[in-house]
């Protein structure tokens, strides 16, 4: 695998891993209902395994 498609796929796992840091955040706040966050979240780590299902 090239280092390129590498940084990428890093570069999609910090924005993934942060971005379900932040829906988690407001889920504790109370800004998101918990049951759409805790959806997007599942929708997240669904892209993050097939980003990573060729390794």
């Amino acid at each position: 695998m090239s280092k390129r498609s590498n940084d990428y796929k890093n570069g999609y796992r910090d924005a993934i891993r942060f971005a379900i840091s932040e829906i988690d955040e407001n889920i504790d706040n109370f800004s998101i209902d918990e049951g759409v966050g805790n959806e997007i979240v599942g929708n997240l780590k669904t892209i993050f395994r097939k980003v990573y299902q060729d390794e």
